[in-house]
């Protein structure tokens, strides 16, 4: 059992509610920027030596900022690993515990990709006076600067959020099939399993979809068209690539995972690919980069639904723990507060409290000295005087005891209120009968 797994407890069933609209958005903001990041920092190590101006374009969109990485990658990390842990929590897999190794490499990505973006590092120190600039060397890197060192930052990041990824979309497999939770120890297996690469490859094509599209509206002044062409070819190939990815998914998933939201979300992923790669293609043939807004809200979308698709595999493929999980949340919350109920039932009555409770819901049946629809409180309530827990028994489950009254509806109250009511009206009751009147 991980760190994790020791500090989460069992969800309340509210929890249990907000989770699926909470975890698959965070899922996917998460999944798709990660991917981002992948692809641009792999353009840029790709073009860096040969040609700058492209891979100035591709860090132009800033994925590798402070604050790109805290808002899309940190916080949506920390949100999925402590609600899957949550919602799978009691169960046969030990997601938390596999999100936690996820994290590591995940984290470790993103901390490259910030030295990777870096002036001191992008750049590389300035030649002194007089030193010419060395010839290339082998992989277009200049001997005698920091291009080796960013070579190995920029190889770091991708080898960092690929394995991450990759590990983390064998967890999402597994998840997808609760039958093997008994049979698997570690999603490490699933490494070697055909579904793990298929859904590994349908989410880096959303990611470089995005990238790509958002490529297409480049204002480089370097680079310029040949950074919308190379955006443009990159978002063909992964809208392209998409459709065949998403129906074999569909095609091989768990019948226990299946759904019409799964069928729905996929299906729409696979239709709107199809003018995502008329977009790039009308970029790629006329320069349209006036486009590249809509493209760019399509790769969203795309992006969008490939993540409600899996969502709804694992929440339909889990219902039945979803069930157990609730059935038990209900059973604890019943525990708490009968233990509530028992604290507060044999302390002290609250004079205050009972006053409030017999204005609001004892004045309209009764008063003290007439007939309202039950009997008066003075032919009553002296009959318990020196019998205060007989009082409160009766006022939280009424029976009938007068055959000219109707029976008295249960008031609903718990114990705390029937004590602090029942105390209210034997201390009451000496001022509130007819002088005179023995009691």
């Amino acid at each position: 059992m991980g760190a994790l797994d020791l500090m989460l407890g069992r969800p309340d069933v509210q929890h249990l509610a907000l989770t699926p609209w909470i975890l698959v958005p965070s899922l996917g903001v998460l999944i798709i920027y990660s991917w981002m990041l992948f692809s641009v920092v792999g353009i840029s190590v790709t073009f860096h030596a040969r040609r700058p101006d492209l891979a100035e374009a591709a860090m132009r969109l800033r994925l590798t900022s402070i604050p790109a990485l805290v808002v899309f990658g940190l916080i949506p990390l920390a949100v999925v690993a402590i609600l899957l842990g949550q919602y799978f929590f009691d169960a046969r897999v030990p997601a938390a515990t596999y999100l936690e190794r996820v994290a590591v490499l995940l984290v470790a990505g993103y901390g490259c990709a910030w030295l990777y973006g870096r002036k001191h590092i992008s750049n590389g120190p300035a030649l002194p006076a007089g030193h010419a600039e060395a010839e290339p060397g082998p992989l277009g890197l200049r001997r005698g600067g920091c291009q080796g060192v960013r070579l190995v930052v920029g190889m770091a990041v991708m080898v960092a959020l690929g394995a991450g990824l990759f590990f983390l979309t064998a967890v999402i497999d597994l998840l997808h099939h609760p039958g093997q939770w008994g049979y698997v120890s570690t999603p490490l297996p699933l490494v070697f399993s055909v579904q793990v690469v298929v859904h590994f490859l349908a989410f880096a094509a959303a990611g470089h979809l995005v990238v790509g599209s958002l490529l297409m509206g480049s204002t480089s002044e370097a680079a310029g068209l040949d950074a919308r062409v190379l955006g443009a070819v990159v978002a063909v190939a992964a809208s392209l690539g998409a459709p065949v990815l998403v129906l074999w998914d569909l095609y091989t998933a768990p019948d226990q995972a299946l759904s019409w939201a799964a069928f729905g979300w996929g299906g729409a992923a696979v239709v709107l690919l199809l003018p995502a790669a008329l977009v790039g293609m009308a970029v790629l043939r006329g320069n349209q980069g006036r486009l590249a807004a809509v493209g760019v809200a399509l790769a969203l979308c795309v992006s969008g639904a490939l993540i409600a698709k899996h969502g709804a595999l694992i929440f339909k493929a889990n219902m039945e723990h979803g069930v157990l999980l609730a059935t038990a949340a209900a059973k604890d919350r019943a525990e708490w507060s009968a233990k509530q109920e028992e604290r507060y039932s044999s302390g002290p009555a609250d004079p205050k409290l009972g006053e409030r409770i017999f204005q609001e819901r004892c004045t309209t049946c009764h008063a003290w000295d007439r007939k309202v629809v039950g009997p008066p409180y003075q032919e009553t309530i002296p009959k318990y005087v020196g019998k205060e827990e007989e009082l409160v028994s009766f006022v939280r489950k009424p029976v009938k005891k007068n055959e000219g009254y109707p029976p008295m509806p249960d008031p609903g109250l718990s114990g705390k209120e029937a004590r602090a009511v029942s105390a209210y009206l034997l201390a009451t009751l000496p001022s509130a009968a007819p002088k005179g009147e023995e009691r």
